[in-house]
């Protein structure tokens, strides 16, 4: 009965959500200051964002979920994606995947990436309810057993969806060394390699967070959001059945690199 009632609150909680049109996902769309694109580009790039999530979800499965294999990271990655869009059409894919996300079973240990994927996507498709706390804090406890062994990148990205959910009174108002490096590093090396989509979506938030949304060379700024805006709709493949994708090896890694794409753009 209790579990019964506890996926009728969350149902309804998704729904509200989605009613509001709107998200607030912290750490994935930060529009910090800098250079903002021109109408023209900005258009194509909202276009590009709405092409990919109608791709999305017309690649959802009947239960919610996305993909055939590690479906609790594609379906955590591609919520993020869809619901951080705000599009109106999404919404019931939207709720659909929180529903399926709060009962799914991964068939092996997940790691941080995974657990922080999922507590972003829970995070912004539930609104603040007891129901939204407690799945917040039970992933959060899940989530401590992969901290030591993760990837120096998984945890620096878990500590900022945990800090975006109780962010500290004040921020520093300095970047760290290591994101300071990492960022004098990419304007050292402009223009960048674009390897896949997954890489632009972390080049864009290194320099929103650690850059405040500048990229300067000698003292002189990049037109960085230009560069990574057309490099992502000129990348973007039409579906004749529906929509956009960006494409890859096969239909999970091109739906990882749609989620990436749409979040990529959404941080420009």
């Amino acid at each position: 009965m209790v579990s019964r009632l506890s996926m009728m609150n969350l149902l309804c909680a998704c729904f509200f959500a989605c009613g509001q049109g709107r998200a607030d996902i912290g750490v994935t769309t930060i529009r910090a200051p800098g250079a903002s694109l021109d109408v023209s580009l900005k258009n194509e790039a909202d276009y590009a964002v709405s092409q990919g999530v109608r791709w999305l979800v017309s690649k959802q499965n009947a239960d919610g979920s996305w993909g055939d294999t590690n479906r609790v990271h594609l379906t955590a990655l591609a919520l993020c994606a869809a619901r951080g869009s705000q599009q109106l059409s999404a919404q019931d894919a939207c709720v659909n995947a929180t529903l399926w996300l709060n009962t799914a079973k991964s068939p092996l240990p997940e790691d941080l990436w995974t657990h922080a994927w999922k507590l972003l996507a829970f995070s912004i498709a539930v609104p603040d309810t007891p129901e939204r706390e407690r799945l917040l804090a039970r992933l959060q406890e899940n989530a401590g057993a992969c901290l030591a062994d993760a990837p120096e990148e998984a945890r620096d990205f878990w500590f900022e969806v945990v800090a975006s959910l109780a962010p500290p009174p004040q921020s520093p108002d300095t970047p760290s060394a290591t994101g300071s490096d990492r960022l004098k590093a990419v304007s050292d090396g402009w223009p960048p390699a674009f390897t896949d989509n997954r890489t632009v979506w972390s080049l864009a938030r290194l320099i929103n967070r650690a850059g405040k949304g500048h990229l300067l060379r000698s003292g002189n700024p990049l037109d960085w959001r230009t560069a990574f805006a057309r490099h992502l709709v000129n990348a973007q493949r039409r579906d004749p059945d529906a929509g956009s994708y960006w494409d890859a090896a096969d239909e999970n890694r091109r739906i990882a690199e749609t989620a990436f794409g749409i979040l990529a753009l959404l941080d420009l």
